[in-house]
C-alpha cells in the first residue's frame, strides 16, 4: 500500500491557476437515480475514495448500490450484502465505533409491506468490518425518517460521532439527536434542544458559528404540524446543549440544502441556502458571519435559485477559495449551475460546464482520481433525458511556478507515520497550514509551525495545504 501511495505523491506549487474544466467519465455499470442519495467515504482502507448511490431508477424501483473505486476513479460494484434500497431519505458514513473505518447510515422510503401499502419509511445502521463489508446493527434504537436529512457531527466534544435526523416519520414531522456512548449505541437526547423544531423536507447543517471551538446547528424546512416553513439557528454551549438564537436574519427554505463555509477566508463560518422560501419561490442566498456568529445577507449575488436539489462548497480550481455548486429545479429548468470564488465573497458563475443539469438530485465532490482536485457525482432526474448519474472528472489546468521560492519548500518524511517537517525559505513565513483527505474535508489545521502531525489520521493519501506569506504549496502527503 505504500509503494502506491509513494508513486502518487506529486507537488502542487503553483501561484497562477488557469479556469478548472470537467469533463464526463462514461459509468455505464453505475446506477441511474433521482430522489437520490449519494455519499462518497473510503470503505475499504485503501485511501480510495468509494461511492454510494441511493434512490428510485427511470423505473421507479428503489435502488441502493456501493462502489468501489480503483484508485483511478473507476468504480466496481462491491460484493456487499444487501444494502437498504430508499427513496426520498438519506446516507451517510461515519465512524461511530472508533474502530478507524467508515460505518453506514441509511433512511428513508423502502420496499415494505404494511398496512397503507408496498412502502414504508425504515431505518438501518451498518457496521464495517474494515475491509467494507457492511452488517446491520439490530435494533439501533432510531426513528426512521424519510424527506430527510441526517448528520454525524461530534456535539459535545466527546471525540465520538453524534447524530441528528430530521424528517417524515411517523405520520408528521420530527427532528431526534442521538448521543454516541463511543461504542455506536446512540441514545435520543431531545432534551438537548429546547426549543427544537419538528421538520420534514429537512435540511441539517452545523458549524462553528461563533467561534468558541464547538459545532453550532441551524436547521430549516417544512414544520410537520402546520405545514409552516421554518428555520431555527442554535448556539452549542460545549457539552451539546443548545440555545436558539433569537431573530438570526436568516430567511427559512425547505426542499434544499444549507451549508457553512468560510467563503472569505476571514476566518468564521458564513453560510450559504438554497430552495424554496416560505412564498415558494426558489432562492439561493449567502449569508456572511461577522465571527460572532451574527450574519448578515450578502447582496447582489449570481446565484441563481433552485429546489428539489443540493448545495455544496469545494475548492474546484485550487486556488484556496471555496466554490459552490447548485443543482435542483427552477421552472422551467433543471439546474447544475457552479460559481467562482473570487475572494471577497465575490462569485461568478463558471460557463461552458458539462454539467447535466438535475432535478430529485442530490451529489457529491471527492478526488477519485487522487489527482489533487475535486472532481464530483451527480445523481438526479432531467427532463428529457430521464433519470442519470453522471461522473465528472476535475482537469484543472495548472501553470508553471510563479514564485521560485516556493518550489523549494520540503516536506519530509513523506510517506510518515507521525510528523512531517516543513523547510521553508530563509525569510519566508507559514501563516497556516491545512490537511484535505480525498473528500475535501479539512481534517488538521494550525497556526504557523514547521512540524506536522498526522499521527491520529487514519492511512490514506492527504493534500497538505501550507500558506506563506509568499504563496501557497500544495503537495500529496501519504500517512501510513
Amino acid at each position: 500500500m505504500i509503494k502506491k501511495y509513494i508513486l502518487n505523491i506529486f507537488v502542487l506549487a503553483f501561484s497562477i491557476v488557469q479556469a478548472q474544466e470537467f469533463s464526463i467519465r462514461e459509468m455505464p455499470n453505475l446506477i441511474n437515480v433521482q430522489y437520490s442519495s449519494v455519499a462518497f467515504a473510503d470503505v475499504n482502507g485503501d485511501g480510495n475514495a468509494d461511492l454510494l448511490l441511493c434512490g428510485a431508477d427511470g423505473g421507479y424501483a428503489l435502488r441502493s448500490s456501493l462502489y468501489l473505486n480503483d484508485g483511478q476513479g473507476n468504480f466496481s460494484l462491491s460484493d456487499n450484502p444487501d444494502l437498504m434500497v430508499i427513496r426520498e431519505g438519506a446516507a451517510a458514513f461515519a465512524d461511530i465505533d472508533g474502530d478507524g473505518d467508515q460505518d453506514l447510515l441509511i433512511t428513508g422510503i423502502t420496499e415494505v409491506v404494511t398496512p397503507a401499502g408496498n412502502y414504508g419509511t425504515r431505518v438501518k445502521l451498518y457496521r464495517n468490518n474494515g475491509t467494507g463489508l457492511f452488517s446491520e446493527i439490530a435494533n439501533p434504537g432510531l426513528e426512521a425518517v424519510s424527506q430527510s436529512a441526517v448528520l454525524f457531527q461530534d456535539i459535545d466534544n466527546d471525540g465520538d460521532v453524534d447524530l441528528l435526523m430530521a424528517g417524515q416519520g411517523g405520520g408528521a414531522g420530527t427532528t431526534n439527536l442521538y448521543v454516541n456512548d463511543g461504542s455506536g449505541n446512540f441514545t435520543l437526547a431531545n432534551a438537548n434542544i429546547p426549543a427544537k423544531i419538528n421538520l420534514i423536507y429537512a435540511t441539517i447543517a452545523m458549524a462553528d458559528i461563533d467561534n468558541d471551538g464547538d459545532p453550532d446547528l441551524l436547521l430549516t424546512g417544512m414544520d410537520g404540524s402546520d405545514n409552516q416553513i421554518r428555520m431555527a439557528l442554535y448556539k452549542n454551549n460545549g457539552s451539546g446543549v443548545f440555545t436558539k438564537v433569537n431573530n438570526p436574519g436568516i430567511e427559512p427554505i425547505f426542499t434544499g440544502g444549507a451549508v457553512f463555509e468560510d467563503v472569505d477566508n476571514d476566518g468564521d463560518m458564513d453560510l450559504m441556502m438554497m430552495g424554496a422560501d416560505p412564498l415558494y419561490a426558489k432562492v439561493a442566498k449567502l449569508y456572511l458571519n461577522d465571527g460572532s456568529g451574527n450574519f448578515t445577507l450578502k447582496a447582489n449575488t449570481p446565484f441563481i435559485g433552485a429546489q428539489y436539489g443540493d448545495v455544496k462548497f469545494a475548492e474546484v480550481n485550487n486556488d484556496g477559495l471555496k466554490d459552490v455548486l447548485i443543482t435542483g429545479y427552477r421552472n422551467p429548468n433543471m439546474r447544475a449551475d457552479l460559481y467562482i470564488n473570487n475572494g471577497n465573497a465575490e462569485f461568478t458563475m463558471a460557463t461552458d460546464m458539462p454539467f447535466i443539469g438535475m432535478n430529485n438530485s442530490a451529489f457529491a465532490f471527492a478526488d477519485v482520481d487522487n489527482d489533487a482536485d475535486m472532481d464530483l457525482v451527480i445523481a438526479g432526474q432531467n427532463s428529457p433525458l430521464g433519470t442519470l448519474t453522471k461522473l465528472y472528472i476535475n482537469q484543472t489546468n495548472m501553470l508553471s511556478v510563479a514564485n521560485p521560492q516556493m518550489a523549494t519548500v520540503k516536506l519530509y518524511p513523506n510517506p510518515t507515520h507521525h510528523s512531517i517537517n516543513v523547510e521553508i525559505p530563509v525569510g519566508t513565513m507559514v501563516e497556516k497550514i491545512e490537511v484535505y483527505d480525498n473528500l475535501g474535508k479539512l481534517v488538521v489545521q494550525q497556526q504557523s509551525g514547521q512540524t506536522l502531525s498526522v499521527e491520529k489520521l487514519p492511512t490514506a493519501l492527504y493534500m497538505a495545504v501550507i500558506y506563506t506569506d509568499k504563496g501557497i504549496l500544495r503537495q500529496k502527503i501519504a500517512k501510513y
